[in-house]
């Protein structure tokens, strides 16, 4: 039968891994926001802003919306141009440093990571053909559940996330009671 401890460290290891994954995925989110922001590489007058929107259309906002056309942007103050020309190696350090220095990218990634060293630890004690099926699904619960409380991410039904996590609990109940001694 698995101890407390060793329930805890599954626990564990899927909070850390499964909590994470949501904030991983927003921090992606944001790193693809600045790269649109770079490749458009609009320079930005104190009295205007631009938003990009999903079209990849750039709209400014001035005390009104309107599509953006570069007659009425140069009246405005936005400047469009291009990066082709730019090297492969300075995005790849543009990304680097980006990695190192936006906390919403390497804090989610340095907990998530921590979870794999609890995830070693747990395999030093149990099977690996017990702990990683049970951590790998205790992870899914845990980043639907954090997707959808913290990230309000939409969920088709409900009642089928709560019927799915209890069968996911059903099934690591399974796993953990047929385990050979």
């Amino acid at each position: 039968m698995t101890t407390i401890s060793t329930m805890f460290g599954y626990c564990l290891v899927g909070i850390l891994w499964g909590c994470t994954n949501p904030f991983i995925k927003h921090a992606q989110n944001i790193i693809n926001q600045k790269k649109k922001l770079q490749s458009t590489n609009l320079q930005i007058t104190p009295n205007s802003t631009a938003i990009i929107n999903d079209s990849k259309k750039i709209t400014h906002v001035n005390n009104k919306s309107s599509l953006a056309s570069p007659s009425n942007d140069q009246e405005n103050g936005i400047t469009h141009t291009t990066n082709k020309n730019k090297p492969i190696t300075k995005s790849y350090f543009q990304l680097i440093k980006v990695l190192f220095t936006e906390p919403t990218v390497y804090l989610p990634f340095l907990i998530n990571q921590s979870g794999s060293l609890v995830f070693y630890v747990v395999l030093f004690r149990e099977p690996i053909s017990i702990a990683a099926p049970v951590c790998n699904s205790l992870t899914f619960i845990f980043t639907a559940v954090t997707g959808y409380v913290v990230f309000k991410e939409e969920v088709q039904s409900p009642s089928l996330l709560i019927i799915g996590i209890i069968l996911v609990l059903i099934g690591i109940y399974i796993c953990m009671t047929n385990q050979k001694e």
